[in-house]
């Protein structure tokens, strides 16, 4: 493994135990931020866990040679696993005086398959831009033949 993978595979590690520590802040802890609009925690949990997957699938695109597909589900199903985890670690701690919200497992499911999703698209899109690409360089050198 080279060292940028073993940079790849800390950043994840790390975003992990970040969302460790915010999970198991105590409640008081996070009424202090500014609630801009009802339920802003999903769309939170959502970018968490959709930015968790994204570094994920980021770590593992070099692995990613064939079943695609295999890997971004065994990631979504890690991220929300893990998202899972968190919830019912919250429900453990007396102190963090917090609950476990099937609604926030589900916002964390929501996020980790969007992110995927992005990160399929764009897998899908490099490949047939590379391919259009490739097909016009070897169009323009027969044509520059043919001239």
């Amino acid at each position: 493994m080279n060292i940028l993978m073993r940079w790849r595979w800390l950043i994840c590690w790390l975003y992990a135990v970040g969302i460790l520590g915010l999970s198991i802040l105590p409640a008081g802890a996070l009424e202090s931020a500014l609630e801009f609009f009802p339920h802003q925690d999903k769309l939170l949990h959502a970018l968490m866990y959709g930015g968790w997957a994204a570094v994920l699938g980021w770590a593992v695109q070099a692995h990613v040679r064939r079943s695609p597909l295999a890997w971004m589900l065994g990631i979504v199903l890690t991220v929300t696993a893990y998202g899972i985890l968190m919830e019912i670690l919250q429900q453990m701690l007396p102190w963090a005086q917090r609950t476990c919200s099937g609604w926030d497992a589900l916002a964390n499911l929501v996020g980790a398959a969007l992110a995927v999703g992005f990160l399929a698209l764009h897998r899908l899109l490099s490949r047939h831009c590379a391919c259009l690409s490739a097909r016009n360089t070897a169009c323009n050198a027969v044509g520059r033949q043919m001239n």
